[in-house]
């Protein structure tokens, strides 16, 4: 037989999954605030597209200058994918926080609006690698050698704090007004020490 506790219980459990699966989602968001900026900014144009983010050009209402937003949907995951998301993005945040060099584009911190969780970071008006190659053409080698030794600079940083980009490619590497080559999009990168494994004796 089934006592009346076993069937309050149970009928507890049907009725407040909704508000509990509610409540494991504002759980899930402590940490951005902890790192959240008051960054007030207008939409501009879209700057690119990657497997799960958006990036568009913003401006910034208080300052005047450009920024670049990567806007990540989390509304059209589920609540296992959207934790496993909100994980990737929590390393991606902290990896890009540490990380100081004119090589490497800049964190310039987060913000959340709605289900859609949005990265500042530096905008390099010259757009990506891949981008120039189609709007200028081939370069020459004396422009490759400039951009070549950016990016080499820029790894080198990245190999000294013991970090694997894993995703070197055109649209990964941005160029500033200035010709500066800025290394991008962190969401594949790993700390060495998260990869290695603890030897057993």
């Amino acid at each position: 037989l089934i006592s009346d506790y076993e069937v309050k219980v149970a009928r507890y459990k049907k009725t407040n999954v909704p508000e509990q699966r509610q409540q494991q989602q504002q759980e899930a968001k402590p940490w951005v605030s902890d790192h959240s900026s008051k960054v007030e900014f207008l939409r501009g144009r879209g700057l690119g597209s990657g497997s799960y983010a958006d990036v568009f050009l913003g401006l910034n209402t208080a300052t005047g200058s450009f920024l670049a937003v990567k806007e990540v949907n989390l509304k059209i995951v589920n609540d296992t994918s959207k934790m496993d998301r909100i994980n990737m993005l929590q390393k991606e945040i902290k990896l890009m926080k540490g990380l100081n060099h004119k090589n490497i584009v800049r964190y310039l911190g987060t913000k959340w609006e709605n289900e859609y969780f949005l990265i500042f970071m530096e905008y390099a008006c010259g757009g990506s690698l891949t981008h120039m190659l189609q709007e200028f053409g081939k370069f020459q080698e004396s422009l490759i050698k400039k951009y070549t030794k950016q990016i080499l600079k820029g790894l080198e940083y990245l190999h000294c704090n013991r970090i694997i980009h894993r995703d070197i490619k055109g649209a990964n590497i941005l160029i500033d007004e200035s010709g500066v080559v800025k290394l991008a999009d962190f969401g594949c990168s790993k700390k060495i020490s998260d990869l290695l494994t603890p030897r057993t004796t």
